[in-house]
């Protein structure tokens, strides 16, 4: 799976993820074994109009927001909003408050598939995203909690040093 540049396809509003072709398999038997994959670290995604706020005072706001996953270990991930620059989030990021947060759960990557399952901190509801994932971008393509799926088309970038 290739991808191409993150920024230009948020600003151009087109998916622009790029299938290499090839005759493999991408389901698991004999000859053709699923491999697992791991991610680390904290991927953010380009400025977001963010629907909800955490402060029911302010609900009528439409805030600007990225969207943050911060991968922990082989299986736990957590989600998180915030309007701070990433460099920030990267420089912090064994300090970030548990207010902060919005989901934990766990993700399994097979073969470049992302899926990732979380429950919510505030709720009890648990959500479901599916995308595609490599060891420097994510793309989320849909999210879905019980019975209601909404796709998201997001791009996530890794945050490093020099971000």
């Amino acid at each position: 799976m290739c991808f191409t540049s993150a920024v230009h396809a948020q600003k151009i509003g087109t998916i622009t993820v790029k299938k290499e072709k090839s005759t493999e398999s991408s389901y698991e038997s004999a000859d053709h074994p699923m491999k697992q994959e791991y991610m680390r670290g904290l991927f953010y995604s380009a400025k977001m109009k963010d629907e909800r706020v955490h402060n029911p005072k302010f609900q009528f706001l439409k805030r600007s927001s990225r969207y943050y996953f911060y991968f922990l270990n082989d299986k736990e991930v957590c989600f998180f909003r915030s309007r701070k620059k990433p460099r920030h989030h990267f420089n912090h990021i064994h300090s970030i408050p548990m207010k902060l947060l919005d989901e934990i759960g766990e993700y399994e990557i097979y073969d470049g598939e992302l899926y990732i399952e979380m429950k919510s901190v505030h709720s009890n509801q648990i959500f479901r995203y599916t995308g595609q994932a490599n060891s420097k971008q994510i793309w989320l393509g849909s999210r879905s909690a019980y019975q209601k799926k909404m796709q998201l088309d997001v791009y996530l970038t890794k945050c490093t040093d020099q971000n």
